[in-house]
């Protein structure tokens, strides 16, 4: 399982530095801190960063001191960390908006606010797809088809009579253009919390955390988003700041399979059909890499 998510990741990160050269969206290579607190955590990330290394990702274990030395401005409080020097971090709202124009200008229609009623098929191909959009009805042929729904992918796979064992779980995050340190250069996991801290594009950081697994729920729980707020003094004491309101809180959904692989490749009932979901925590790191695998299996090629 590591070795495969460490490949598809691997595509992944190449690609997404192609693609910034093309597209209008930050994209930065600046590593991944790891704090930990307690010995016994850090011993767990080390064995973790033990397995990367064995698998040619590069991971170090940091002392206290070592980290002053790597991270100097925002002055972390009683913690070592396991460092990845490699990772990369992206803006994924300026990704989507970059995706979405270059689609649009090449003649893609994207169909808002819109329900999937039925499906017809003969033998092993599904030809058409019945959807109603803003209260109309409507056809639609199908050539190909790819399932990419991420947490409603195991509702709308019951219409294409698949059982696809999947959970939301849901996490929160809260951005800040304006807090006292303003010197986070490098995205930071609190372990212990399990909160992710990311500069996005010079312009703001975003706090990010919890898995909340409540199905399809769109209620915002403050006390989860307390406890993210409430972690980041722990580990930057300079870094403190008030509990935002409930409409300034944003929350998606994870899409999670049961053994914690994504789902990729074709449908057993349908050939002109294939899923892509289920990636969980790691949606926009893999996105990329799984969409070249379908797209290779849609067009019956190997590179």
């Amino acid at each position: 399982m590591v070795s495969i998510l460490r490949d598809l990741g691997l595509m992944s990160k190449l690609l997404y530095h192609d693609l910034a050269q093309k597209f209008n969206y930050s994209y930065e290579e600046k590593g991944l801190v790891i704090y930990c607190k307690k010995q016994s955590t850090l011993d767990e990330e080390a064995h973790v960063a033990q397995l990367a290394n064995q698998i040619g990702i590069e991971a170090k274990v940091l002392d206290k001191k070592a980290v002053l030395d790597l991270v100097t401005k925002i002055h972390p409080k009683g913690a070592a960390a396991v460092y990845f020097p490699g990772d990369a971090h992206l803006n994924p709202t300026e990704l989507i908006e970059s995706l979405k124009k270059y689609l649009l200008e090449k003649g893609v229609l994207i169909k808002n606010s819109s329900e999937l009623l039925s499906i017809q098929s003969a033998g092993d191909e599904i030809t058409s797809l019945e959807i109603q959009s803003n209260g109309q009805k409507e056809t639609i042929e199908v050539g190909r088809l790819v399932l990419a729904a991420s947490s409603w992918s195991g509702i709308l796979a019951k219409i294409f009579r698949i059982k696809l064992p999947m959970q939301a779980g849901k996490g929160y995050s809260v951005s800040k253009s304006q807090f006292p340190s303003k010197e986070i250069f490098k995205p930071n996991i609190l372990v212990e919390t399990r909160v992710a801290i990311t500069p996005m594009s010079g312009k703001f950081v975003r706090f990010g955390g919890t898995m909340e697994i409540g199905g399809l729920d769109s209620t915002i729980n403050m006390n989860r988003v307390r406890g993210i707020i409430k972690s980041v003094p722990d580990f930057f004491p300079v870094n403190t700041f008030d509990l935002p309101k409930k409409e300034e809180v944003c929350y998606g959904f994870r899409s999670r399979s049961p053994d914690g692989l994504p789902y990729i490749g074709q449908s057993n009932y349908f050939r002109n059909f294939v899923i892509n979901t289920g990636h969980a925590i790691m949606g926009i790191s893999l996105a990329p890499a799984s969409g070249k695998l379908i797209a290779q299996q849609l067009l019956d090629k190997k590179n």
